[in-house]
């Protein structure tokens, strides 16, 4: 066993120690190391991998191993494409008389956004629905929606298309009428016709 994989199985015994009731035997631990190994190849830190064994947890837990396996497999963030780091040394007083200096290297994401959490949790379940990570999801979902720009374009050559095939000449006016029509039918009124 390297050292590696026994510094991997340490959070995983220890998660007793913060949530009884969800103790881990040194074998199962040690087997389950190398998925703890996985998140940090991933680029997740350590509190990152015991955050995702402990938030939000179901009740009754039935087996801790299977819950611990279940979500260091299924939770596991995709690899980064690149992992720009900083490290940080940070002064704290332990005891109060001594001053201890500890190393802290982070892992930056490309881009954090902070959402209410019943979103978050929404896109998980659409992602894991999916078969893909979160970030896959939201990547999908701005790929798929059109910026203002991408509309017009849109709008330009669907006008050129109806006057080229259809001898149709839309003006101005023809397109707000047809967005009113549009807006009544998504409100539920009576549409005028075209």
């Amino acid at each position: 066993m390297s050292k590696r994989t026994a510094a991997a199985a340490r959070p995983l015994g220890s998660l007793g120690r913060t949530h009884p009731g969800r103790t881990l035997g040194a074998a199962e631990a040690l087997r389950l190391a190398p998925l703890v190994e996985a998140w940090w190849d991933a680029g997740a830190n350590t509190a990152q991998v015991r955050a995702a064994l402990t938030d939000g947890l179901p009740s009754p837990i039935h087996s801790t191993r299977a819950l611990v396996e279940d979500r260091l497999r299924r939770k596991r963030p995709a690899p980064p494409t690149s992992t720009p780091a900083t490290t940080v040394e940070i002064a704290l007083r332990e005891p109060p008389e001594a001053t201890v200096y500890r190393r802290y290297t982070c892992v930056m994401a490309d881009t954090t956004v902070k959402v209410d959490p019943a979103v978050r949790d929404r896109l998980m379940v659409l992602a894991r629905e999916r078969g893909m990570t979160m970030r896959d999801l939201i990547a999908e979902l701005a790929e798929a929606t059109p910026t203002q720009e991408e509309l017009r374009k849109r709008y330009e050559e669907t006008k050129a298309y109806c006057e080229t095939h259809f001898g149709v000449t839309l003006t101005d006016e023809d397109h707000d009428r047809a967005e009113k029509v549009w807006q009544d039918l998504e409100a539920g009124r009576p549409v005028d016709s075209l």
